[in-house]
């Protein structure tokens, strides 16, 4: 409790304001402080990328692609665990200079403090609550499950084991076993398989 809320220690995550602080609160009953929240801080730098930490680590580190295994979820021991969050510790770390100089280069530094103040107001959204339409949440989720396991037939029906959250394999698919022309690159160089590229495919 005493670190967390130190005053002359200045706390960093990848959002942080949302997860690691609700984990804190819960565990530990304080809340950390001062804290800054790198995802907030990239958002400013880069606001056009995406934001997880996966991504910046592979754009502005040599890091592997560590999350590409979802260890977070299917660890089957604690040390692998450990390693998984301390690369994630590290890589945070390691982002923090790079992406604080580029939000200041862009002129950007000072709506960091709004953006906290905002992720405040949303945190606490969140953890009062609001009162949910039931009936027409339930009709939602019927709905979009009915859709999802459409999408799950189709990639069935592709004739190969596909991960859609991979990028690496959703880029095979489309761009070397379909030969379907490349509608961007990534910042590494890489042919994009974002919402912008998979939109611009389906208009072709």
């Amino acid at each position: 409790r005493e670190f967390l809320t130190d005053p002359e220690v200045v706390k960093m995550g990848w959002n942080s304001g949302m997860f690691d602080r609700s984990i804190i609160e819960a565990f530990f009953d304080v809340t950390p402080t001062p804290h800054v929240d790198l995802m907030l801080a990239h958002k400013l730098a880069w606001p056009d990328m995406p934001h997880r930490l996966a991504f910046a680590g592979s754009t502005l580190l040599d890091v592997p692609a560590w999350k590409a295994e979802h260890t977070a979820t299917t660890a089957s021991t604690n040390k692998e665990l450990w390693d998984y969050n301390a690369t994630d510790v590290i890589v945070t770390h390691r982002c923090r200079a790079p992406i604080l100089k580029k939000a200041e280069a862009n002129g950007h530094s000072h709506l960091l403090r709004r953006y906290h103040l905002l992720q405040k107001c949303c945190y606490g959204m969140h953890h009062i609550g609001w009162t949910v339409d039931e009936t027409r949440r339930q009709q939602w989720e019927d709905g979009v499950t009915a859709t999802l396991n459409e999408v799950r037939q189709d990639l069935n029906n592709i004739g190969r084991k596909l991960n859609p959250n991979s990028h690496q394999q959703v880029r095979r698919l489309l761009f070397e076993d379909w030969r379907l022309p490349v509608q961007g690159m990534t910042a590494s160089g890489e042919p994009s398989t974002d919402g912008p590229a998979l939109r611009g495919l389906l208009a072709n």
